[in-house]
């Protein structure tokens, strides 16, 4: 019998006690994919900071000798997912494991830039938080901001409505350059709250850059969703009806 070691990945993030999001979502996933997910917690939220109201428990300081011992043991990953981390003195610890991982042979080092969305940074999120998290850009293989975080990391002005072929091509040379091989440019299509008279800038560069040499667009469908099938067939629903309403809309 041929038995295969399942690949490990650490998973860098905070744990959301309820909502689908960080590392609720992730070991799932990794689990699903056969990859042994080994979790990071950064913080513990009771919920979701889309309520009203949640509780938090920061472990900033708890980090380092979580991160410490896992060297100790001689831990190796074959792959390190980077998410939130709520303190600018989480970077810090974060940055060191990333670099000791590296020595050790990691294929795959992916950073999750959250700061920020809607062309704005997010409560927590100061700028002196935005400067040191610039600084584990270097150590990634793969970045995955949105187009909000995009504009913070480069120090690149947000601007509502079109962006053009050159800004975008100029936003992505600027990443290029802090350092990852592979950028993807994250949104969800469907989840815009603009008024009716503003454009969103992620369909805006999806328009722009289809076809642009080096640049591809991955569009996820209900058949990517991992969660209840009753998710699958709400999107499915959703699909149907703007499809629908575009047809509708072209004939007038």
């Amino acid at each position: 019998m041929n038995l295969q070691i399942p690949k490990k990945a650490a998973v860098i993030n905070s744990f959301a006690g309820y909502g689908r999001c960080s590392l609720t979502e992730a070991l799932p996933i990794l689990s699903a994919m056969r990859v042994q997910a080994c979790p990071v917690p950064t913080a513990v939220f009771s919920n979701h900071t889309g309520f009203a109201a949640f509780a938090c428990q920061d472990l900033t300081a708890f980090l380092p000798s979580y991160l410490e011992q896992w060297k100790q043991l001689n831990l190796t990953f074959d792959g390190v997912l980077c998410g939130f981390l709520g303190q600018a003195e989480q970077i810090l610890s974060v940055s060191s494991f990333l670099s000791d991982q590296k020595s050790r042979g990691c294929q795959t080092i992916l950073v999750d830039p959250v700061m920020g969305d809607h062309g704005k940074p997010y409560r927590t999120i100061t700028p002196k938080h935005c400067q040191k998290l610039r600084s584990l850009i270097p150590l990634a293989d793969i970045i995955t901001p949105n187009i909000t975080e995009a504009c913070l990391l480069t120090d690149t002005p947000w601007k509502d409505g079109f962006w053009n072929e050159s800004e975008l091509s100029e936003l992505c040379q600027r990443l290029h350059k802090l350092g990852p091989s592979k950028i993807v440019i994250t949104g969800d299509v469907t989840q815009i709250d603009l008024p009716g008279d503003k454009v969103s800038g992620l369909k805006e560069a999806m328009r722009v850059l289809r076809n642009v040499e080096g640049i591809g667009i991955c569009e996820l469908t209900n058949q990517d969703v991992v969660r209840h099938v009753m998710v699958q067939r709400i999107v499915a629903a959703y699909e149907s009806y703007e499809n629908a309403k575009g047809a509708k809309g072209g004939k007038k």
